[in-house]
């Protein structure tokens, strides 16, 4: 009895696993066979509910080196006993420092984390539970002619919609990267400084290597308030796009899906492209 239930949770287990919730990749071809079943070709014209942006990518391939670990306790600690021999900028002051710099590198780190998660929503059933099952009634059916036109008439304004998450996104990205740039040099020359110090006993060439390190690690603190700023406002632009492709798609499939109660604010401020005149 005991065998046999423990296979049984592990099957339930494998489907669960298994179990692949309907994208918007699938969506967008299952819309493109419905139009051409009317005759009606407007391929590749929704590609931008795929996602945002084809650069999406460099946030990953750029960002994630400069949201590590400023440095480790065990090299931290090495470089704190150095401190020691300077009055003005002591073992506290540099123990300080250093933490709050990599206070600052966990913090952008999980930014970053929460906006890689929202590159990475590639199905409506993140934000509608209800999707999937709404999904294959509408499937079974036939579009209708007068919405499908609803739809085409739509699809420029969906594309303007579309084109200010692009430029807003863009912009932020820009912004981010100039300051990810500055951030990068800063703490490579921080971290250069400071190693430098385990090193050497000699008292000048420590007190110097401390005293160059001093503006530049202030200088990194700033900064990564900065890019703190600059990612947040990235990932609010990427979590407003994941909001309205809900929106699009439930004006598209000619349905009212259920909209999670936590987000209705934020969708509250979101455009509707066409009035639905037939539901499907």
């Amino acid at each position: 009895m005991k065998l046999f239930s423990i296979i049984f949770l592990l099957m339930l287990f494998v489907q669960l696993f298994n179990c692949k919730h309907v994208t918007y990749d699938t969506f967008v071809k299952h819309f493109y066979e419905k139009a051409a079943h009317q005759h009606c070709n407007i391929d590749s014209k929704l590609d931008f509910l795929l996602k945002i942006s084809n650069i999406t990518e460099t946030i990953r391939s750029e960002f994630q080196s400069i949201v590590e670990p400023f440095m480790d306790n065990k090299t931290a600690n090495k470089v704190w006993s150095k401190a020691q021999i300077n009055k003005t900028m002591s073992f506290s002051f540099w123990m300080d420092r250093i933490s709050g710099i990599n206070d600052g590198q966990k913090l952008n780190k999980e930014t970053y984390s929460n906006l890689c998660a929202q590159i990475d929503i590639d199905s409506p059933h993140r934000l509608d539970k209800d999707f999937d099952g709404q999904f294959k009634k509408w499937k079974k059916k036939p579009i209708d002619m007068q919405h499908l036109e609803g739809i085409k008439n739509s699809i420029d304004h969906m594309e303007l919609e579309n084109e200010e998450f692009i430029e807003n996104f863009k912009k932020e990205l820009k912004d981010a990267e100039q300051l990810r740039e500055i951030l990068s040099e800063h703490i490579a020359r921080a971290k250069e400084l400071l190693l430098s110090t385990l090193e050497t006993t000699d008292r000048a060439v420590l007190m110097d290597a401390f005293g160059k390190a001093e503006p530049i690690t202030s200088q990194i603190t700033q900064k990564q308030s900065l890019f703190f700023g600059k990612l947040v406002e990235v990932k609010r632009t990427l979590r407003l796009y994941n909001k309205q492709r809900i929106i699009w798609v439930e004006d598209i499939m000619g349905v009212e899906l259920k909209k999670p109660s936590c987000i209705g604010r934020l969708f509250g401020s979101l455009k509707k492209p066409f009035a639905k005149k037939n539901k499907q």
